[in-house]
């Protein structure tokens, strides 16, 4: 695998732990904690996605 493959995975084991951890603050199951952050990454991904996809129109 090439370095960024590393880094990517790196960070969504990073984003789970750290949605586990927050919902352990917010006294949720640990499911839900992990399932809220993944919504949210993919949200940010989809954004990120369709901003993009403008960006590219409009050049």
């Amino acid at each position: 695998m090439r370095n960024y493959h590393w880094l990517g995975l790196f960070t969504l084991v990073t984003l789970v732990l750290a949605g586990a951890a927050i919902g352990r603050i917010f006294k949720l199951p640990n499911g839900e904690g992990i399932y809220l952050t993944l919504l949210v990454t993919a949200l940010i991904g989809w954004w990120i996605g369709r901003r993009n996809t403008r960006q590219e129109e409009r050049s």
